[in-house]
């Protein structure tokens, strides 16, 4: 009998210890997963619809494969997003893989942004990262609550969009990530290699986008709130901002004075503040903003531009928020003192709020400035729900998993239409105009940003990637001759002359003879009434049609006529 009992015992150890094995094989095969399948999706579904910055990266680094000269592939905003992005393009074609730079950044950002998602995953099931060991899964959330966080967020319409385009979003949100999860670690490991390396991944973050020097409070607070003595707490502080101080003062300065040229402080500090100065980006119309910014922050999740209507996809966003909401009560009645738990969330708070408050005043409504936030807001709903009771856990991450499910309803019609060059206006009209174009053709633009009229403006990038011919940008020349009306009239008209006078042809588009754009200019230069009729003297605008619409205008001298 005892025989019968032991073999039935060892029968359950047994099957206990495959099962057990299962689950580890089927944890350790999670990353993997998640990452080809990511990959898999994103690269299928690379878009056609190349926002304003994606093709002005791709032209800088095609700029700098023709010239050889450096200063192409550094943008003081995003220090190292070219130079990544170039090096990239180099590995394909090392590989064999001939694209252009603007298709490269594609292949690398999709990359990425399965990268990313395993990066959440792997974060939140060890409850951190950690240089000098392994952090313990038992302070993480689980496998569960860690993988919805990670669908959820790598169906989310700003993720999903941003790592099918060629923008620097995605790489500079692995940089939030790598400080949230190197921040978490510091909590119950603090030492001086994780305060350097904290250091080095915010260093990185900023390089990439210079936003990300947002990311300095939520690395100094983890020092701040870890578990070290107020003595080390101290060394490791001033360790941190030391090295983050450095990395970045070497980056700017080397570049800036060895590439750049920058001869003084003040030519420096304009070079690296340029979108600072710029008056275009700030915005203080508070209410306006905030409205903006709900509109955005959806968009990180759900595109308002669906056929299901931008109503069900609110509709959608304030059911999460409840949920969220929901969450975060029981979770601080739950854990109302200090503790790890609580420490986290005063993470995830830093980088979230630092980042909404800012993008409320800058640039307000872009949602893939909301990314971070929403990063943010997804991590801790899943750090929240692990620390509900089983029957919490479980049912909160199906409703996760449901939330997924809607997204992937509302978001795959918009990404799917965006595959296709021909939904692109500014490719059909780039398309048309070059068979009317040569080399070293130009083409005059305003420059302005007025909707409907944004669309044109996108096509000072568009046009010399895909249609090979020079752009000149009237708002451009204004600010260089620093708002000297008469100076930029005359300059502009110096260039249209000498085109001419060479063989070559110069156009201008409809929007040139839009009385909005014009308004619009003359908002930032009110000196800048009848400007255009000066610009245009002594041509003749002989339009230029294509499939019996008016594309653009030839100017041709009255005197060739």
């Amino acid at each position: 009998m005892q025989a019968v009992n032991l073999i039935g015992a060892n029968r359950k150890q047994w099957a206990s210890d495959a099962g057990r094995a299962w689950v580890a094989l089927l944890t350790r095969a999670i990353p993997y997963a998640l990452v080809s399948s990511c990959f898999a999706v994103y690269i299928s579904t690379l878009t056609s619809a190349y926002t304003y910055d994606s093709i002005a990266y791709a032209t800088q680094i095609r700029e700098y494969v023709a010239m050889s000269k450096p200063g192409w592939l550094f943008h003081p905003h995003h220090l190292l997003y070219n130079p990544l992005g170039y090096y990239s393009w180099k590995l394909l074609s090392w590989f064999g893989l001939s694209v252009d730079p603007l298709k490269s950044l594609q292949y690398m950002n999709a990359l990425f942004g399965a990268l990313g998602v395993v990066l959440i995953y792997e974060i939140l099931r060890r409850g951190g990262l950690c240089v000098s060991r392994t952090c313990t899964t038992e302070k993480g959330t689980g496998v569960f609550p860690a993988l919805t966080a990670a669908l959820i967020m790598s169906t989310a319409y700003g993720y999903w969009t941003c790592a099918t385009d060629g923008r620097v979003n995605i790489p500079a949100l692995i940089g939030v990530m790598l400080v949230a999860g190197l921040g978490w670690g510091m909590l119950s490991l603090p030492s001086i290699k994780q305060a350097i390396a904290l250091a080095a991944v915010t260093i990185l973050a900023v390089l990439l986008h210079q936003s990300n020097g947002l990311l300095v409070f939520a690395g100094l607070g983890s020092v701040l709130i870890s578990d070290a003595s107020w003595r080390q707490r101290l060394q490791l502080s001033l360790i941190y901002i030391s090295v983050f101080i450095l990395g970045i003062a070497g980056a700017y300065l080397g570049v800036g004075v060895f590439i750049k040229g920058a001869r003084s402080i003040s030519e420096l500090q304009a070079w690296m503040l340029a979108y600072a100065h710029d008056g275009r980006w700030w915005s203080f119309n508070i209410q306006e903003n905030l409205q903006q910014d709900l509109h955005a922050l959806t968009r990180v999740f759900i595109t308002t531009e669906s056929p299901w209507g931008a109503k069900l996809s609110f509709v959608i966003l304030a059911a999460l928020i409840g949920v969220l909401a929901y969450v975060a009560l029981r979770f601080v009645y739950r854990y109302r003192g200090i503790n790890h738990s609580s420490q986290k969330s005063a993470i995830l708070a830093i980088i979230a709020v630092p980042y909404a408050a800012f993008f409320t005043i800058w640039n307000p409504g872009y949602f893939v400035f909301w990314l971070p936030t929403g990063l943010a807001l997804v991590m801790w709903f899943a750090m929240a729900v692990s620390e509900m009771r089983p029957r919490w856990n479980y049912a909160l991450s199906i409703i996760g998993l449901l939330w997924v499910a809607a997204a992937l309803t509302i978001n795959v019609p918009m990404i799917s239409y965006r595959i296709h060059r021909a939904h692109n206006p500014n490719l059909t009209i780039c398309d048309a105009l070059k068979k009317h174009t040569h080399a070293g053709d130009m083409v005059l633009i305003t420059g302005t940003y007025l909707q409907p009229t944004a669309t044109m403006s996108y096509l000072e990038v568009y046009m010399p990637y895909f249609t090979r011919v020079s752009v000149k940008n009237t708002l451009g020349e204004c600010k260089y001759w620093h708002g000297n009306i008469r100076q930029t009239v005359y300059s502009l008209r110096g260039v249209i002359q000498n085109r001419i006078n060479n063989g070559h042809q110069v156009f201008i588009l409809k929007e040139f003879l839009s009385v909005d754009t014009w308004n619009k200019l003359q908002q930032r230069y009110s000196n800048a009434n009848g400007m255009q009729n000066s610009i245009l003297l002594g041509y003749k605008l002989q339009p230029i049609t294509h499939a019996g619409e008016l594309l653009a205008y030839r100017l041709v001298p009255y005197k060739t006529l």
